[in-house]
């Protein structure tokens, strides 16, 4: 089984491809750059692994929430792929992804991320390493206010916060945060194994908080 990963969310670009045991990822910091460089970074991943694109099993992304540029730029590439291969498309939490990428960083198994969704709201996810099933619960993500958001923080017993600096109100622990798509193999496989049909519907989740800019 092949399948390829990728994520444009953020200022990084990420792409991982699970091939015969083996990944290859390529993970850049590419901010307002990412439609320059993705299908280069694709190109050279099936070289890598000495594939063909049509032999792509399984396609995925990170939907969000992100930029509505960033997140559509992926969601476009694996449309586009998807019908030329015809294989199923799995979408996966960005916010998910960066909690994987801190746990491999900091080893914390109880990460609550937080992204700044401008107007005052923000979006948060809280992830959880169950001890029973040895696999990563979402424990909640949503979009909410920022005074809310103060609340549940405190409510909430987490080991690291990951995320944006968001005024002088919220400071997370840890600021450098990447959605590294070379973790997210086995969310993957959980999703597809668990989803019917041929096609999974996952929307992208584009970074524009509870509120809507009125126009005149």
């Amino acid at each position: 089984m092949n399948i390829i990963a990728i994520d444009t969310s953020t200022n990084h670009a990420s792409v991982s491809l699970f091939s015969n045991g083996n990944i290859y990822t390529n993970t850049r910091l590419l901010p307002r750059q990412h439609n320059k460089h993705l299908l280069d970074m694709i190109n050279k991943l099936t070289i890598d692994a000495k594939i063909k694109k049509t032999e792509i099993s399984v396609l995925s992304y990170g939907v969000g929430p992100g930029s509505f540029v960033g997140v559509r730029l992926s969601a476009a590439i694996i449309q586009a792929m998807s019908l030329v291969t015809n294989a199923p498309v799995v979408g996966f939490s960005s916010m998910k992804s960066i909690a994987m990428h801190r746990y491999r960083v900091s080893k914390q198994k109880n990460i609550l991320v937080v992204l700044n969704a401008m107007m005052g709201d923000v979006y948060w996810g809280y992830y959880k390493f169950n001890q029973s099933t040895k696999n990563w619960d979402t424990v909640s993500e949503q979009c909410c206010d920022i005074q809310t958001f103060i609340k549940i923080k405190s409510e909430i017993n987490y080991d690291i916060c990951v995320g944006d600096f968001i005024g002088d109100m919220i400071i997370p622990d840890e600021t450098s945060y990447i959605p590294d798509t070379q973790y997210m193999l086995d969310i993957i496989l959980y999703k597809l194994n668990n989803q019917s049909g041929s096609l999974v519907d996952d929307m992208p989740v584009y970074m524009q908080g509870t509120k809507q800019w009125n126009k005149l």
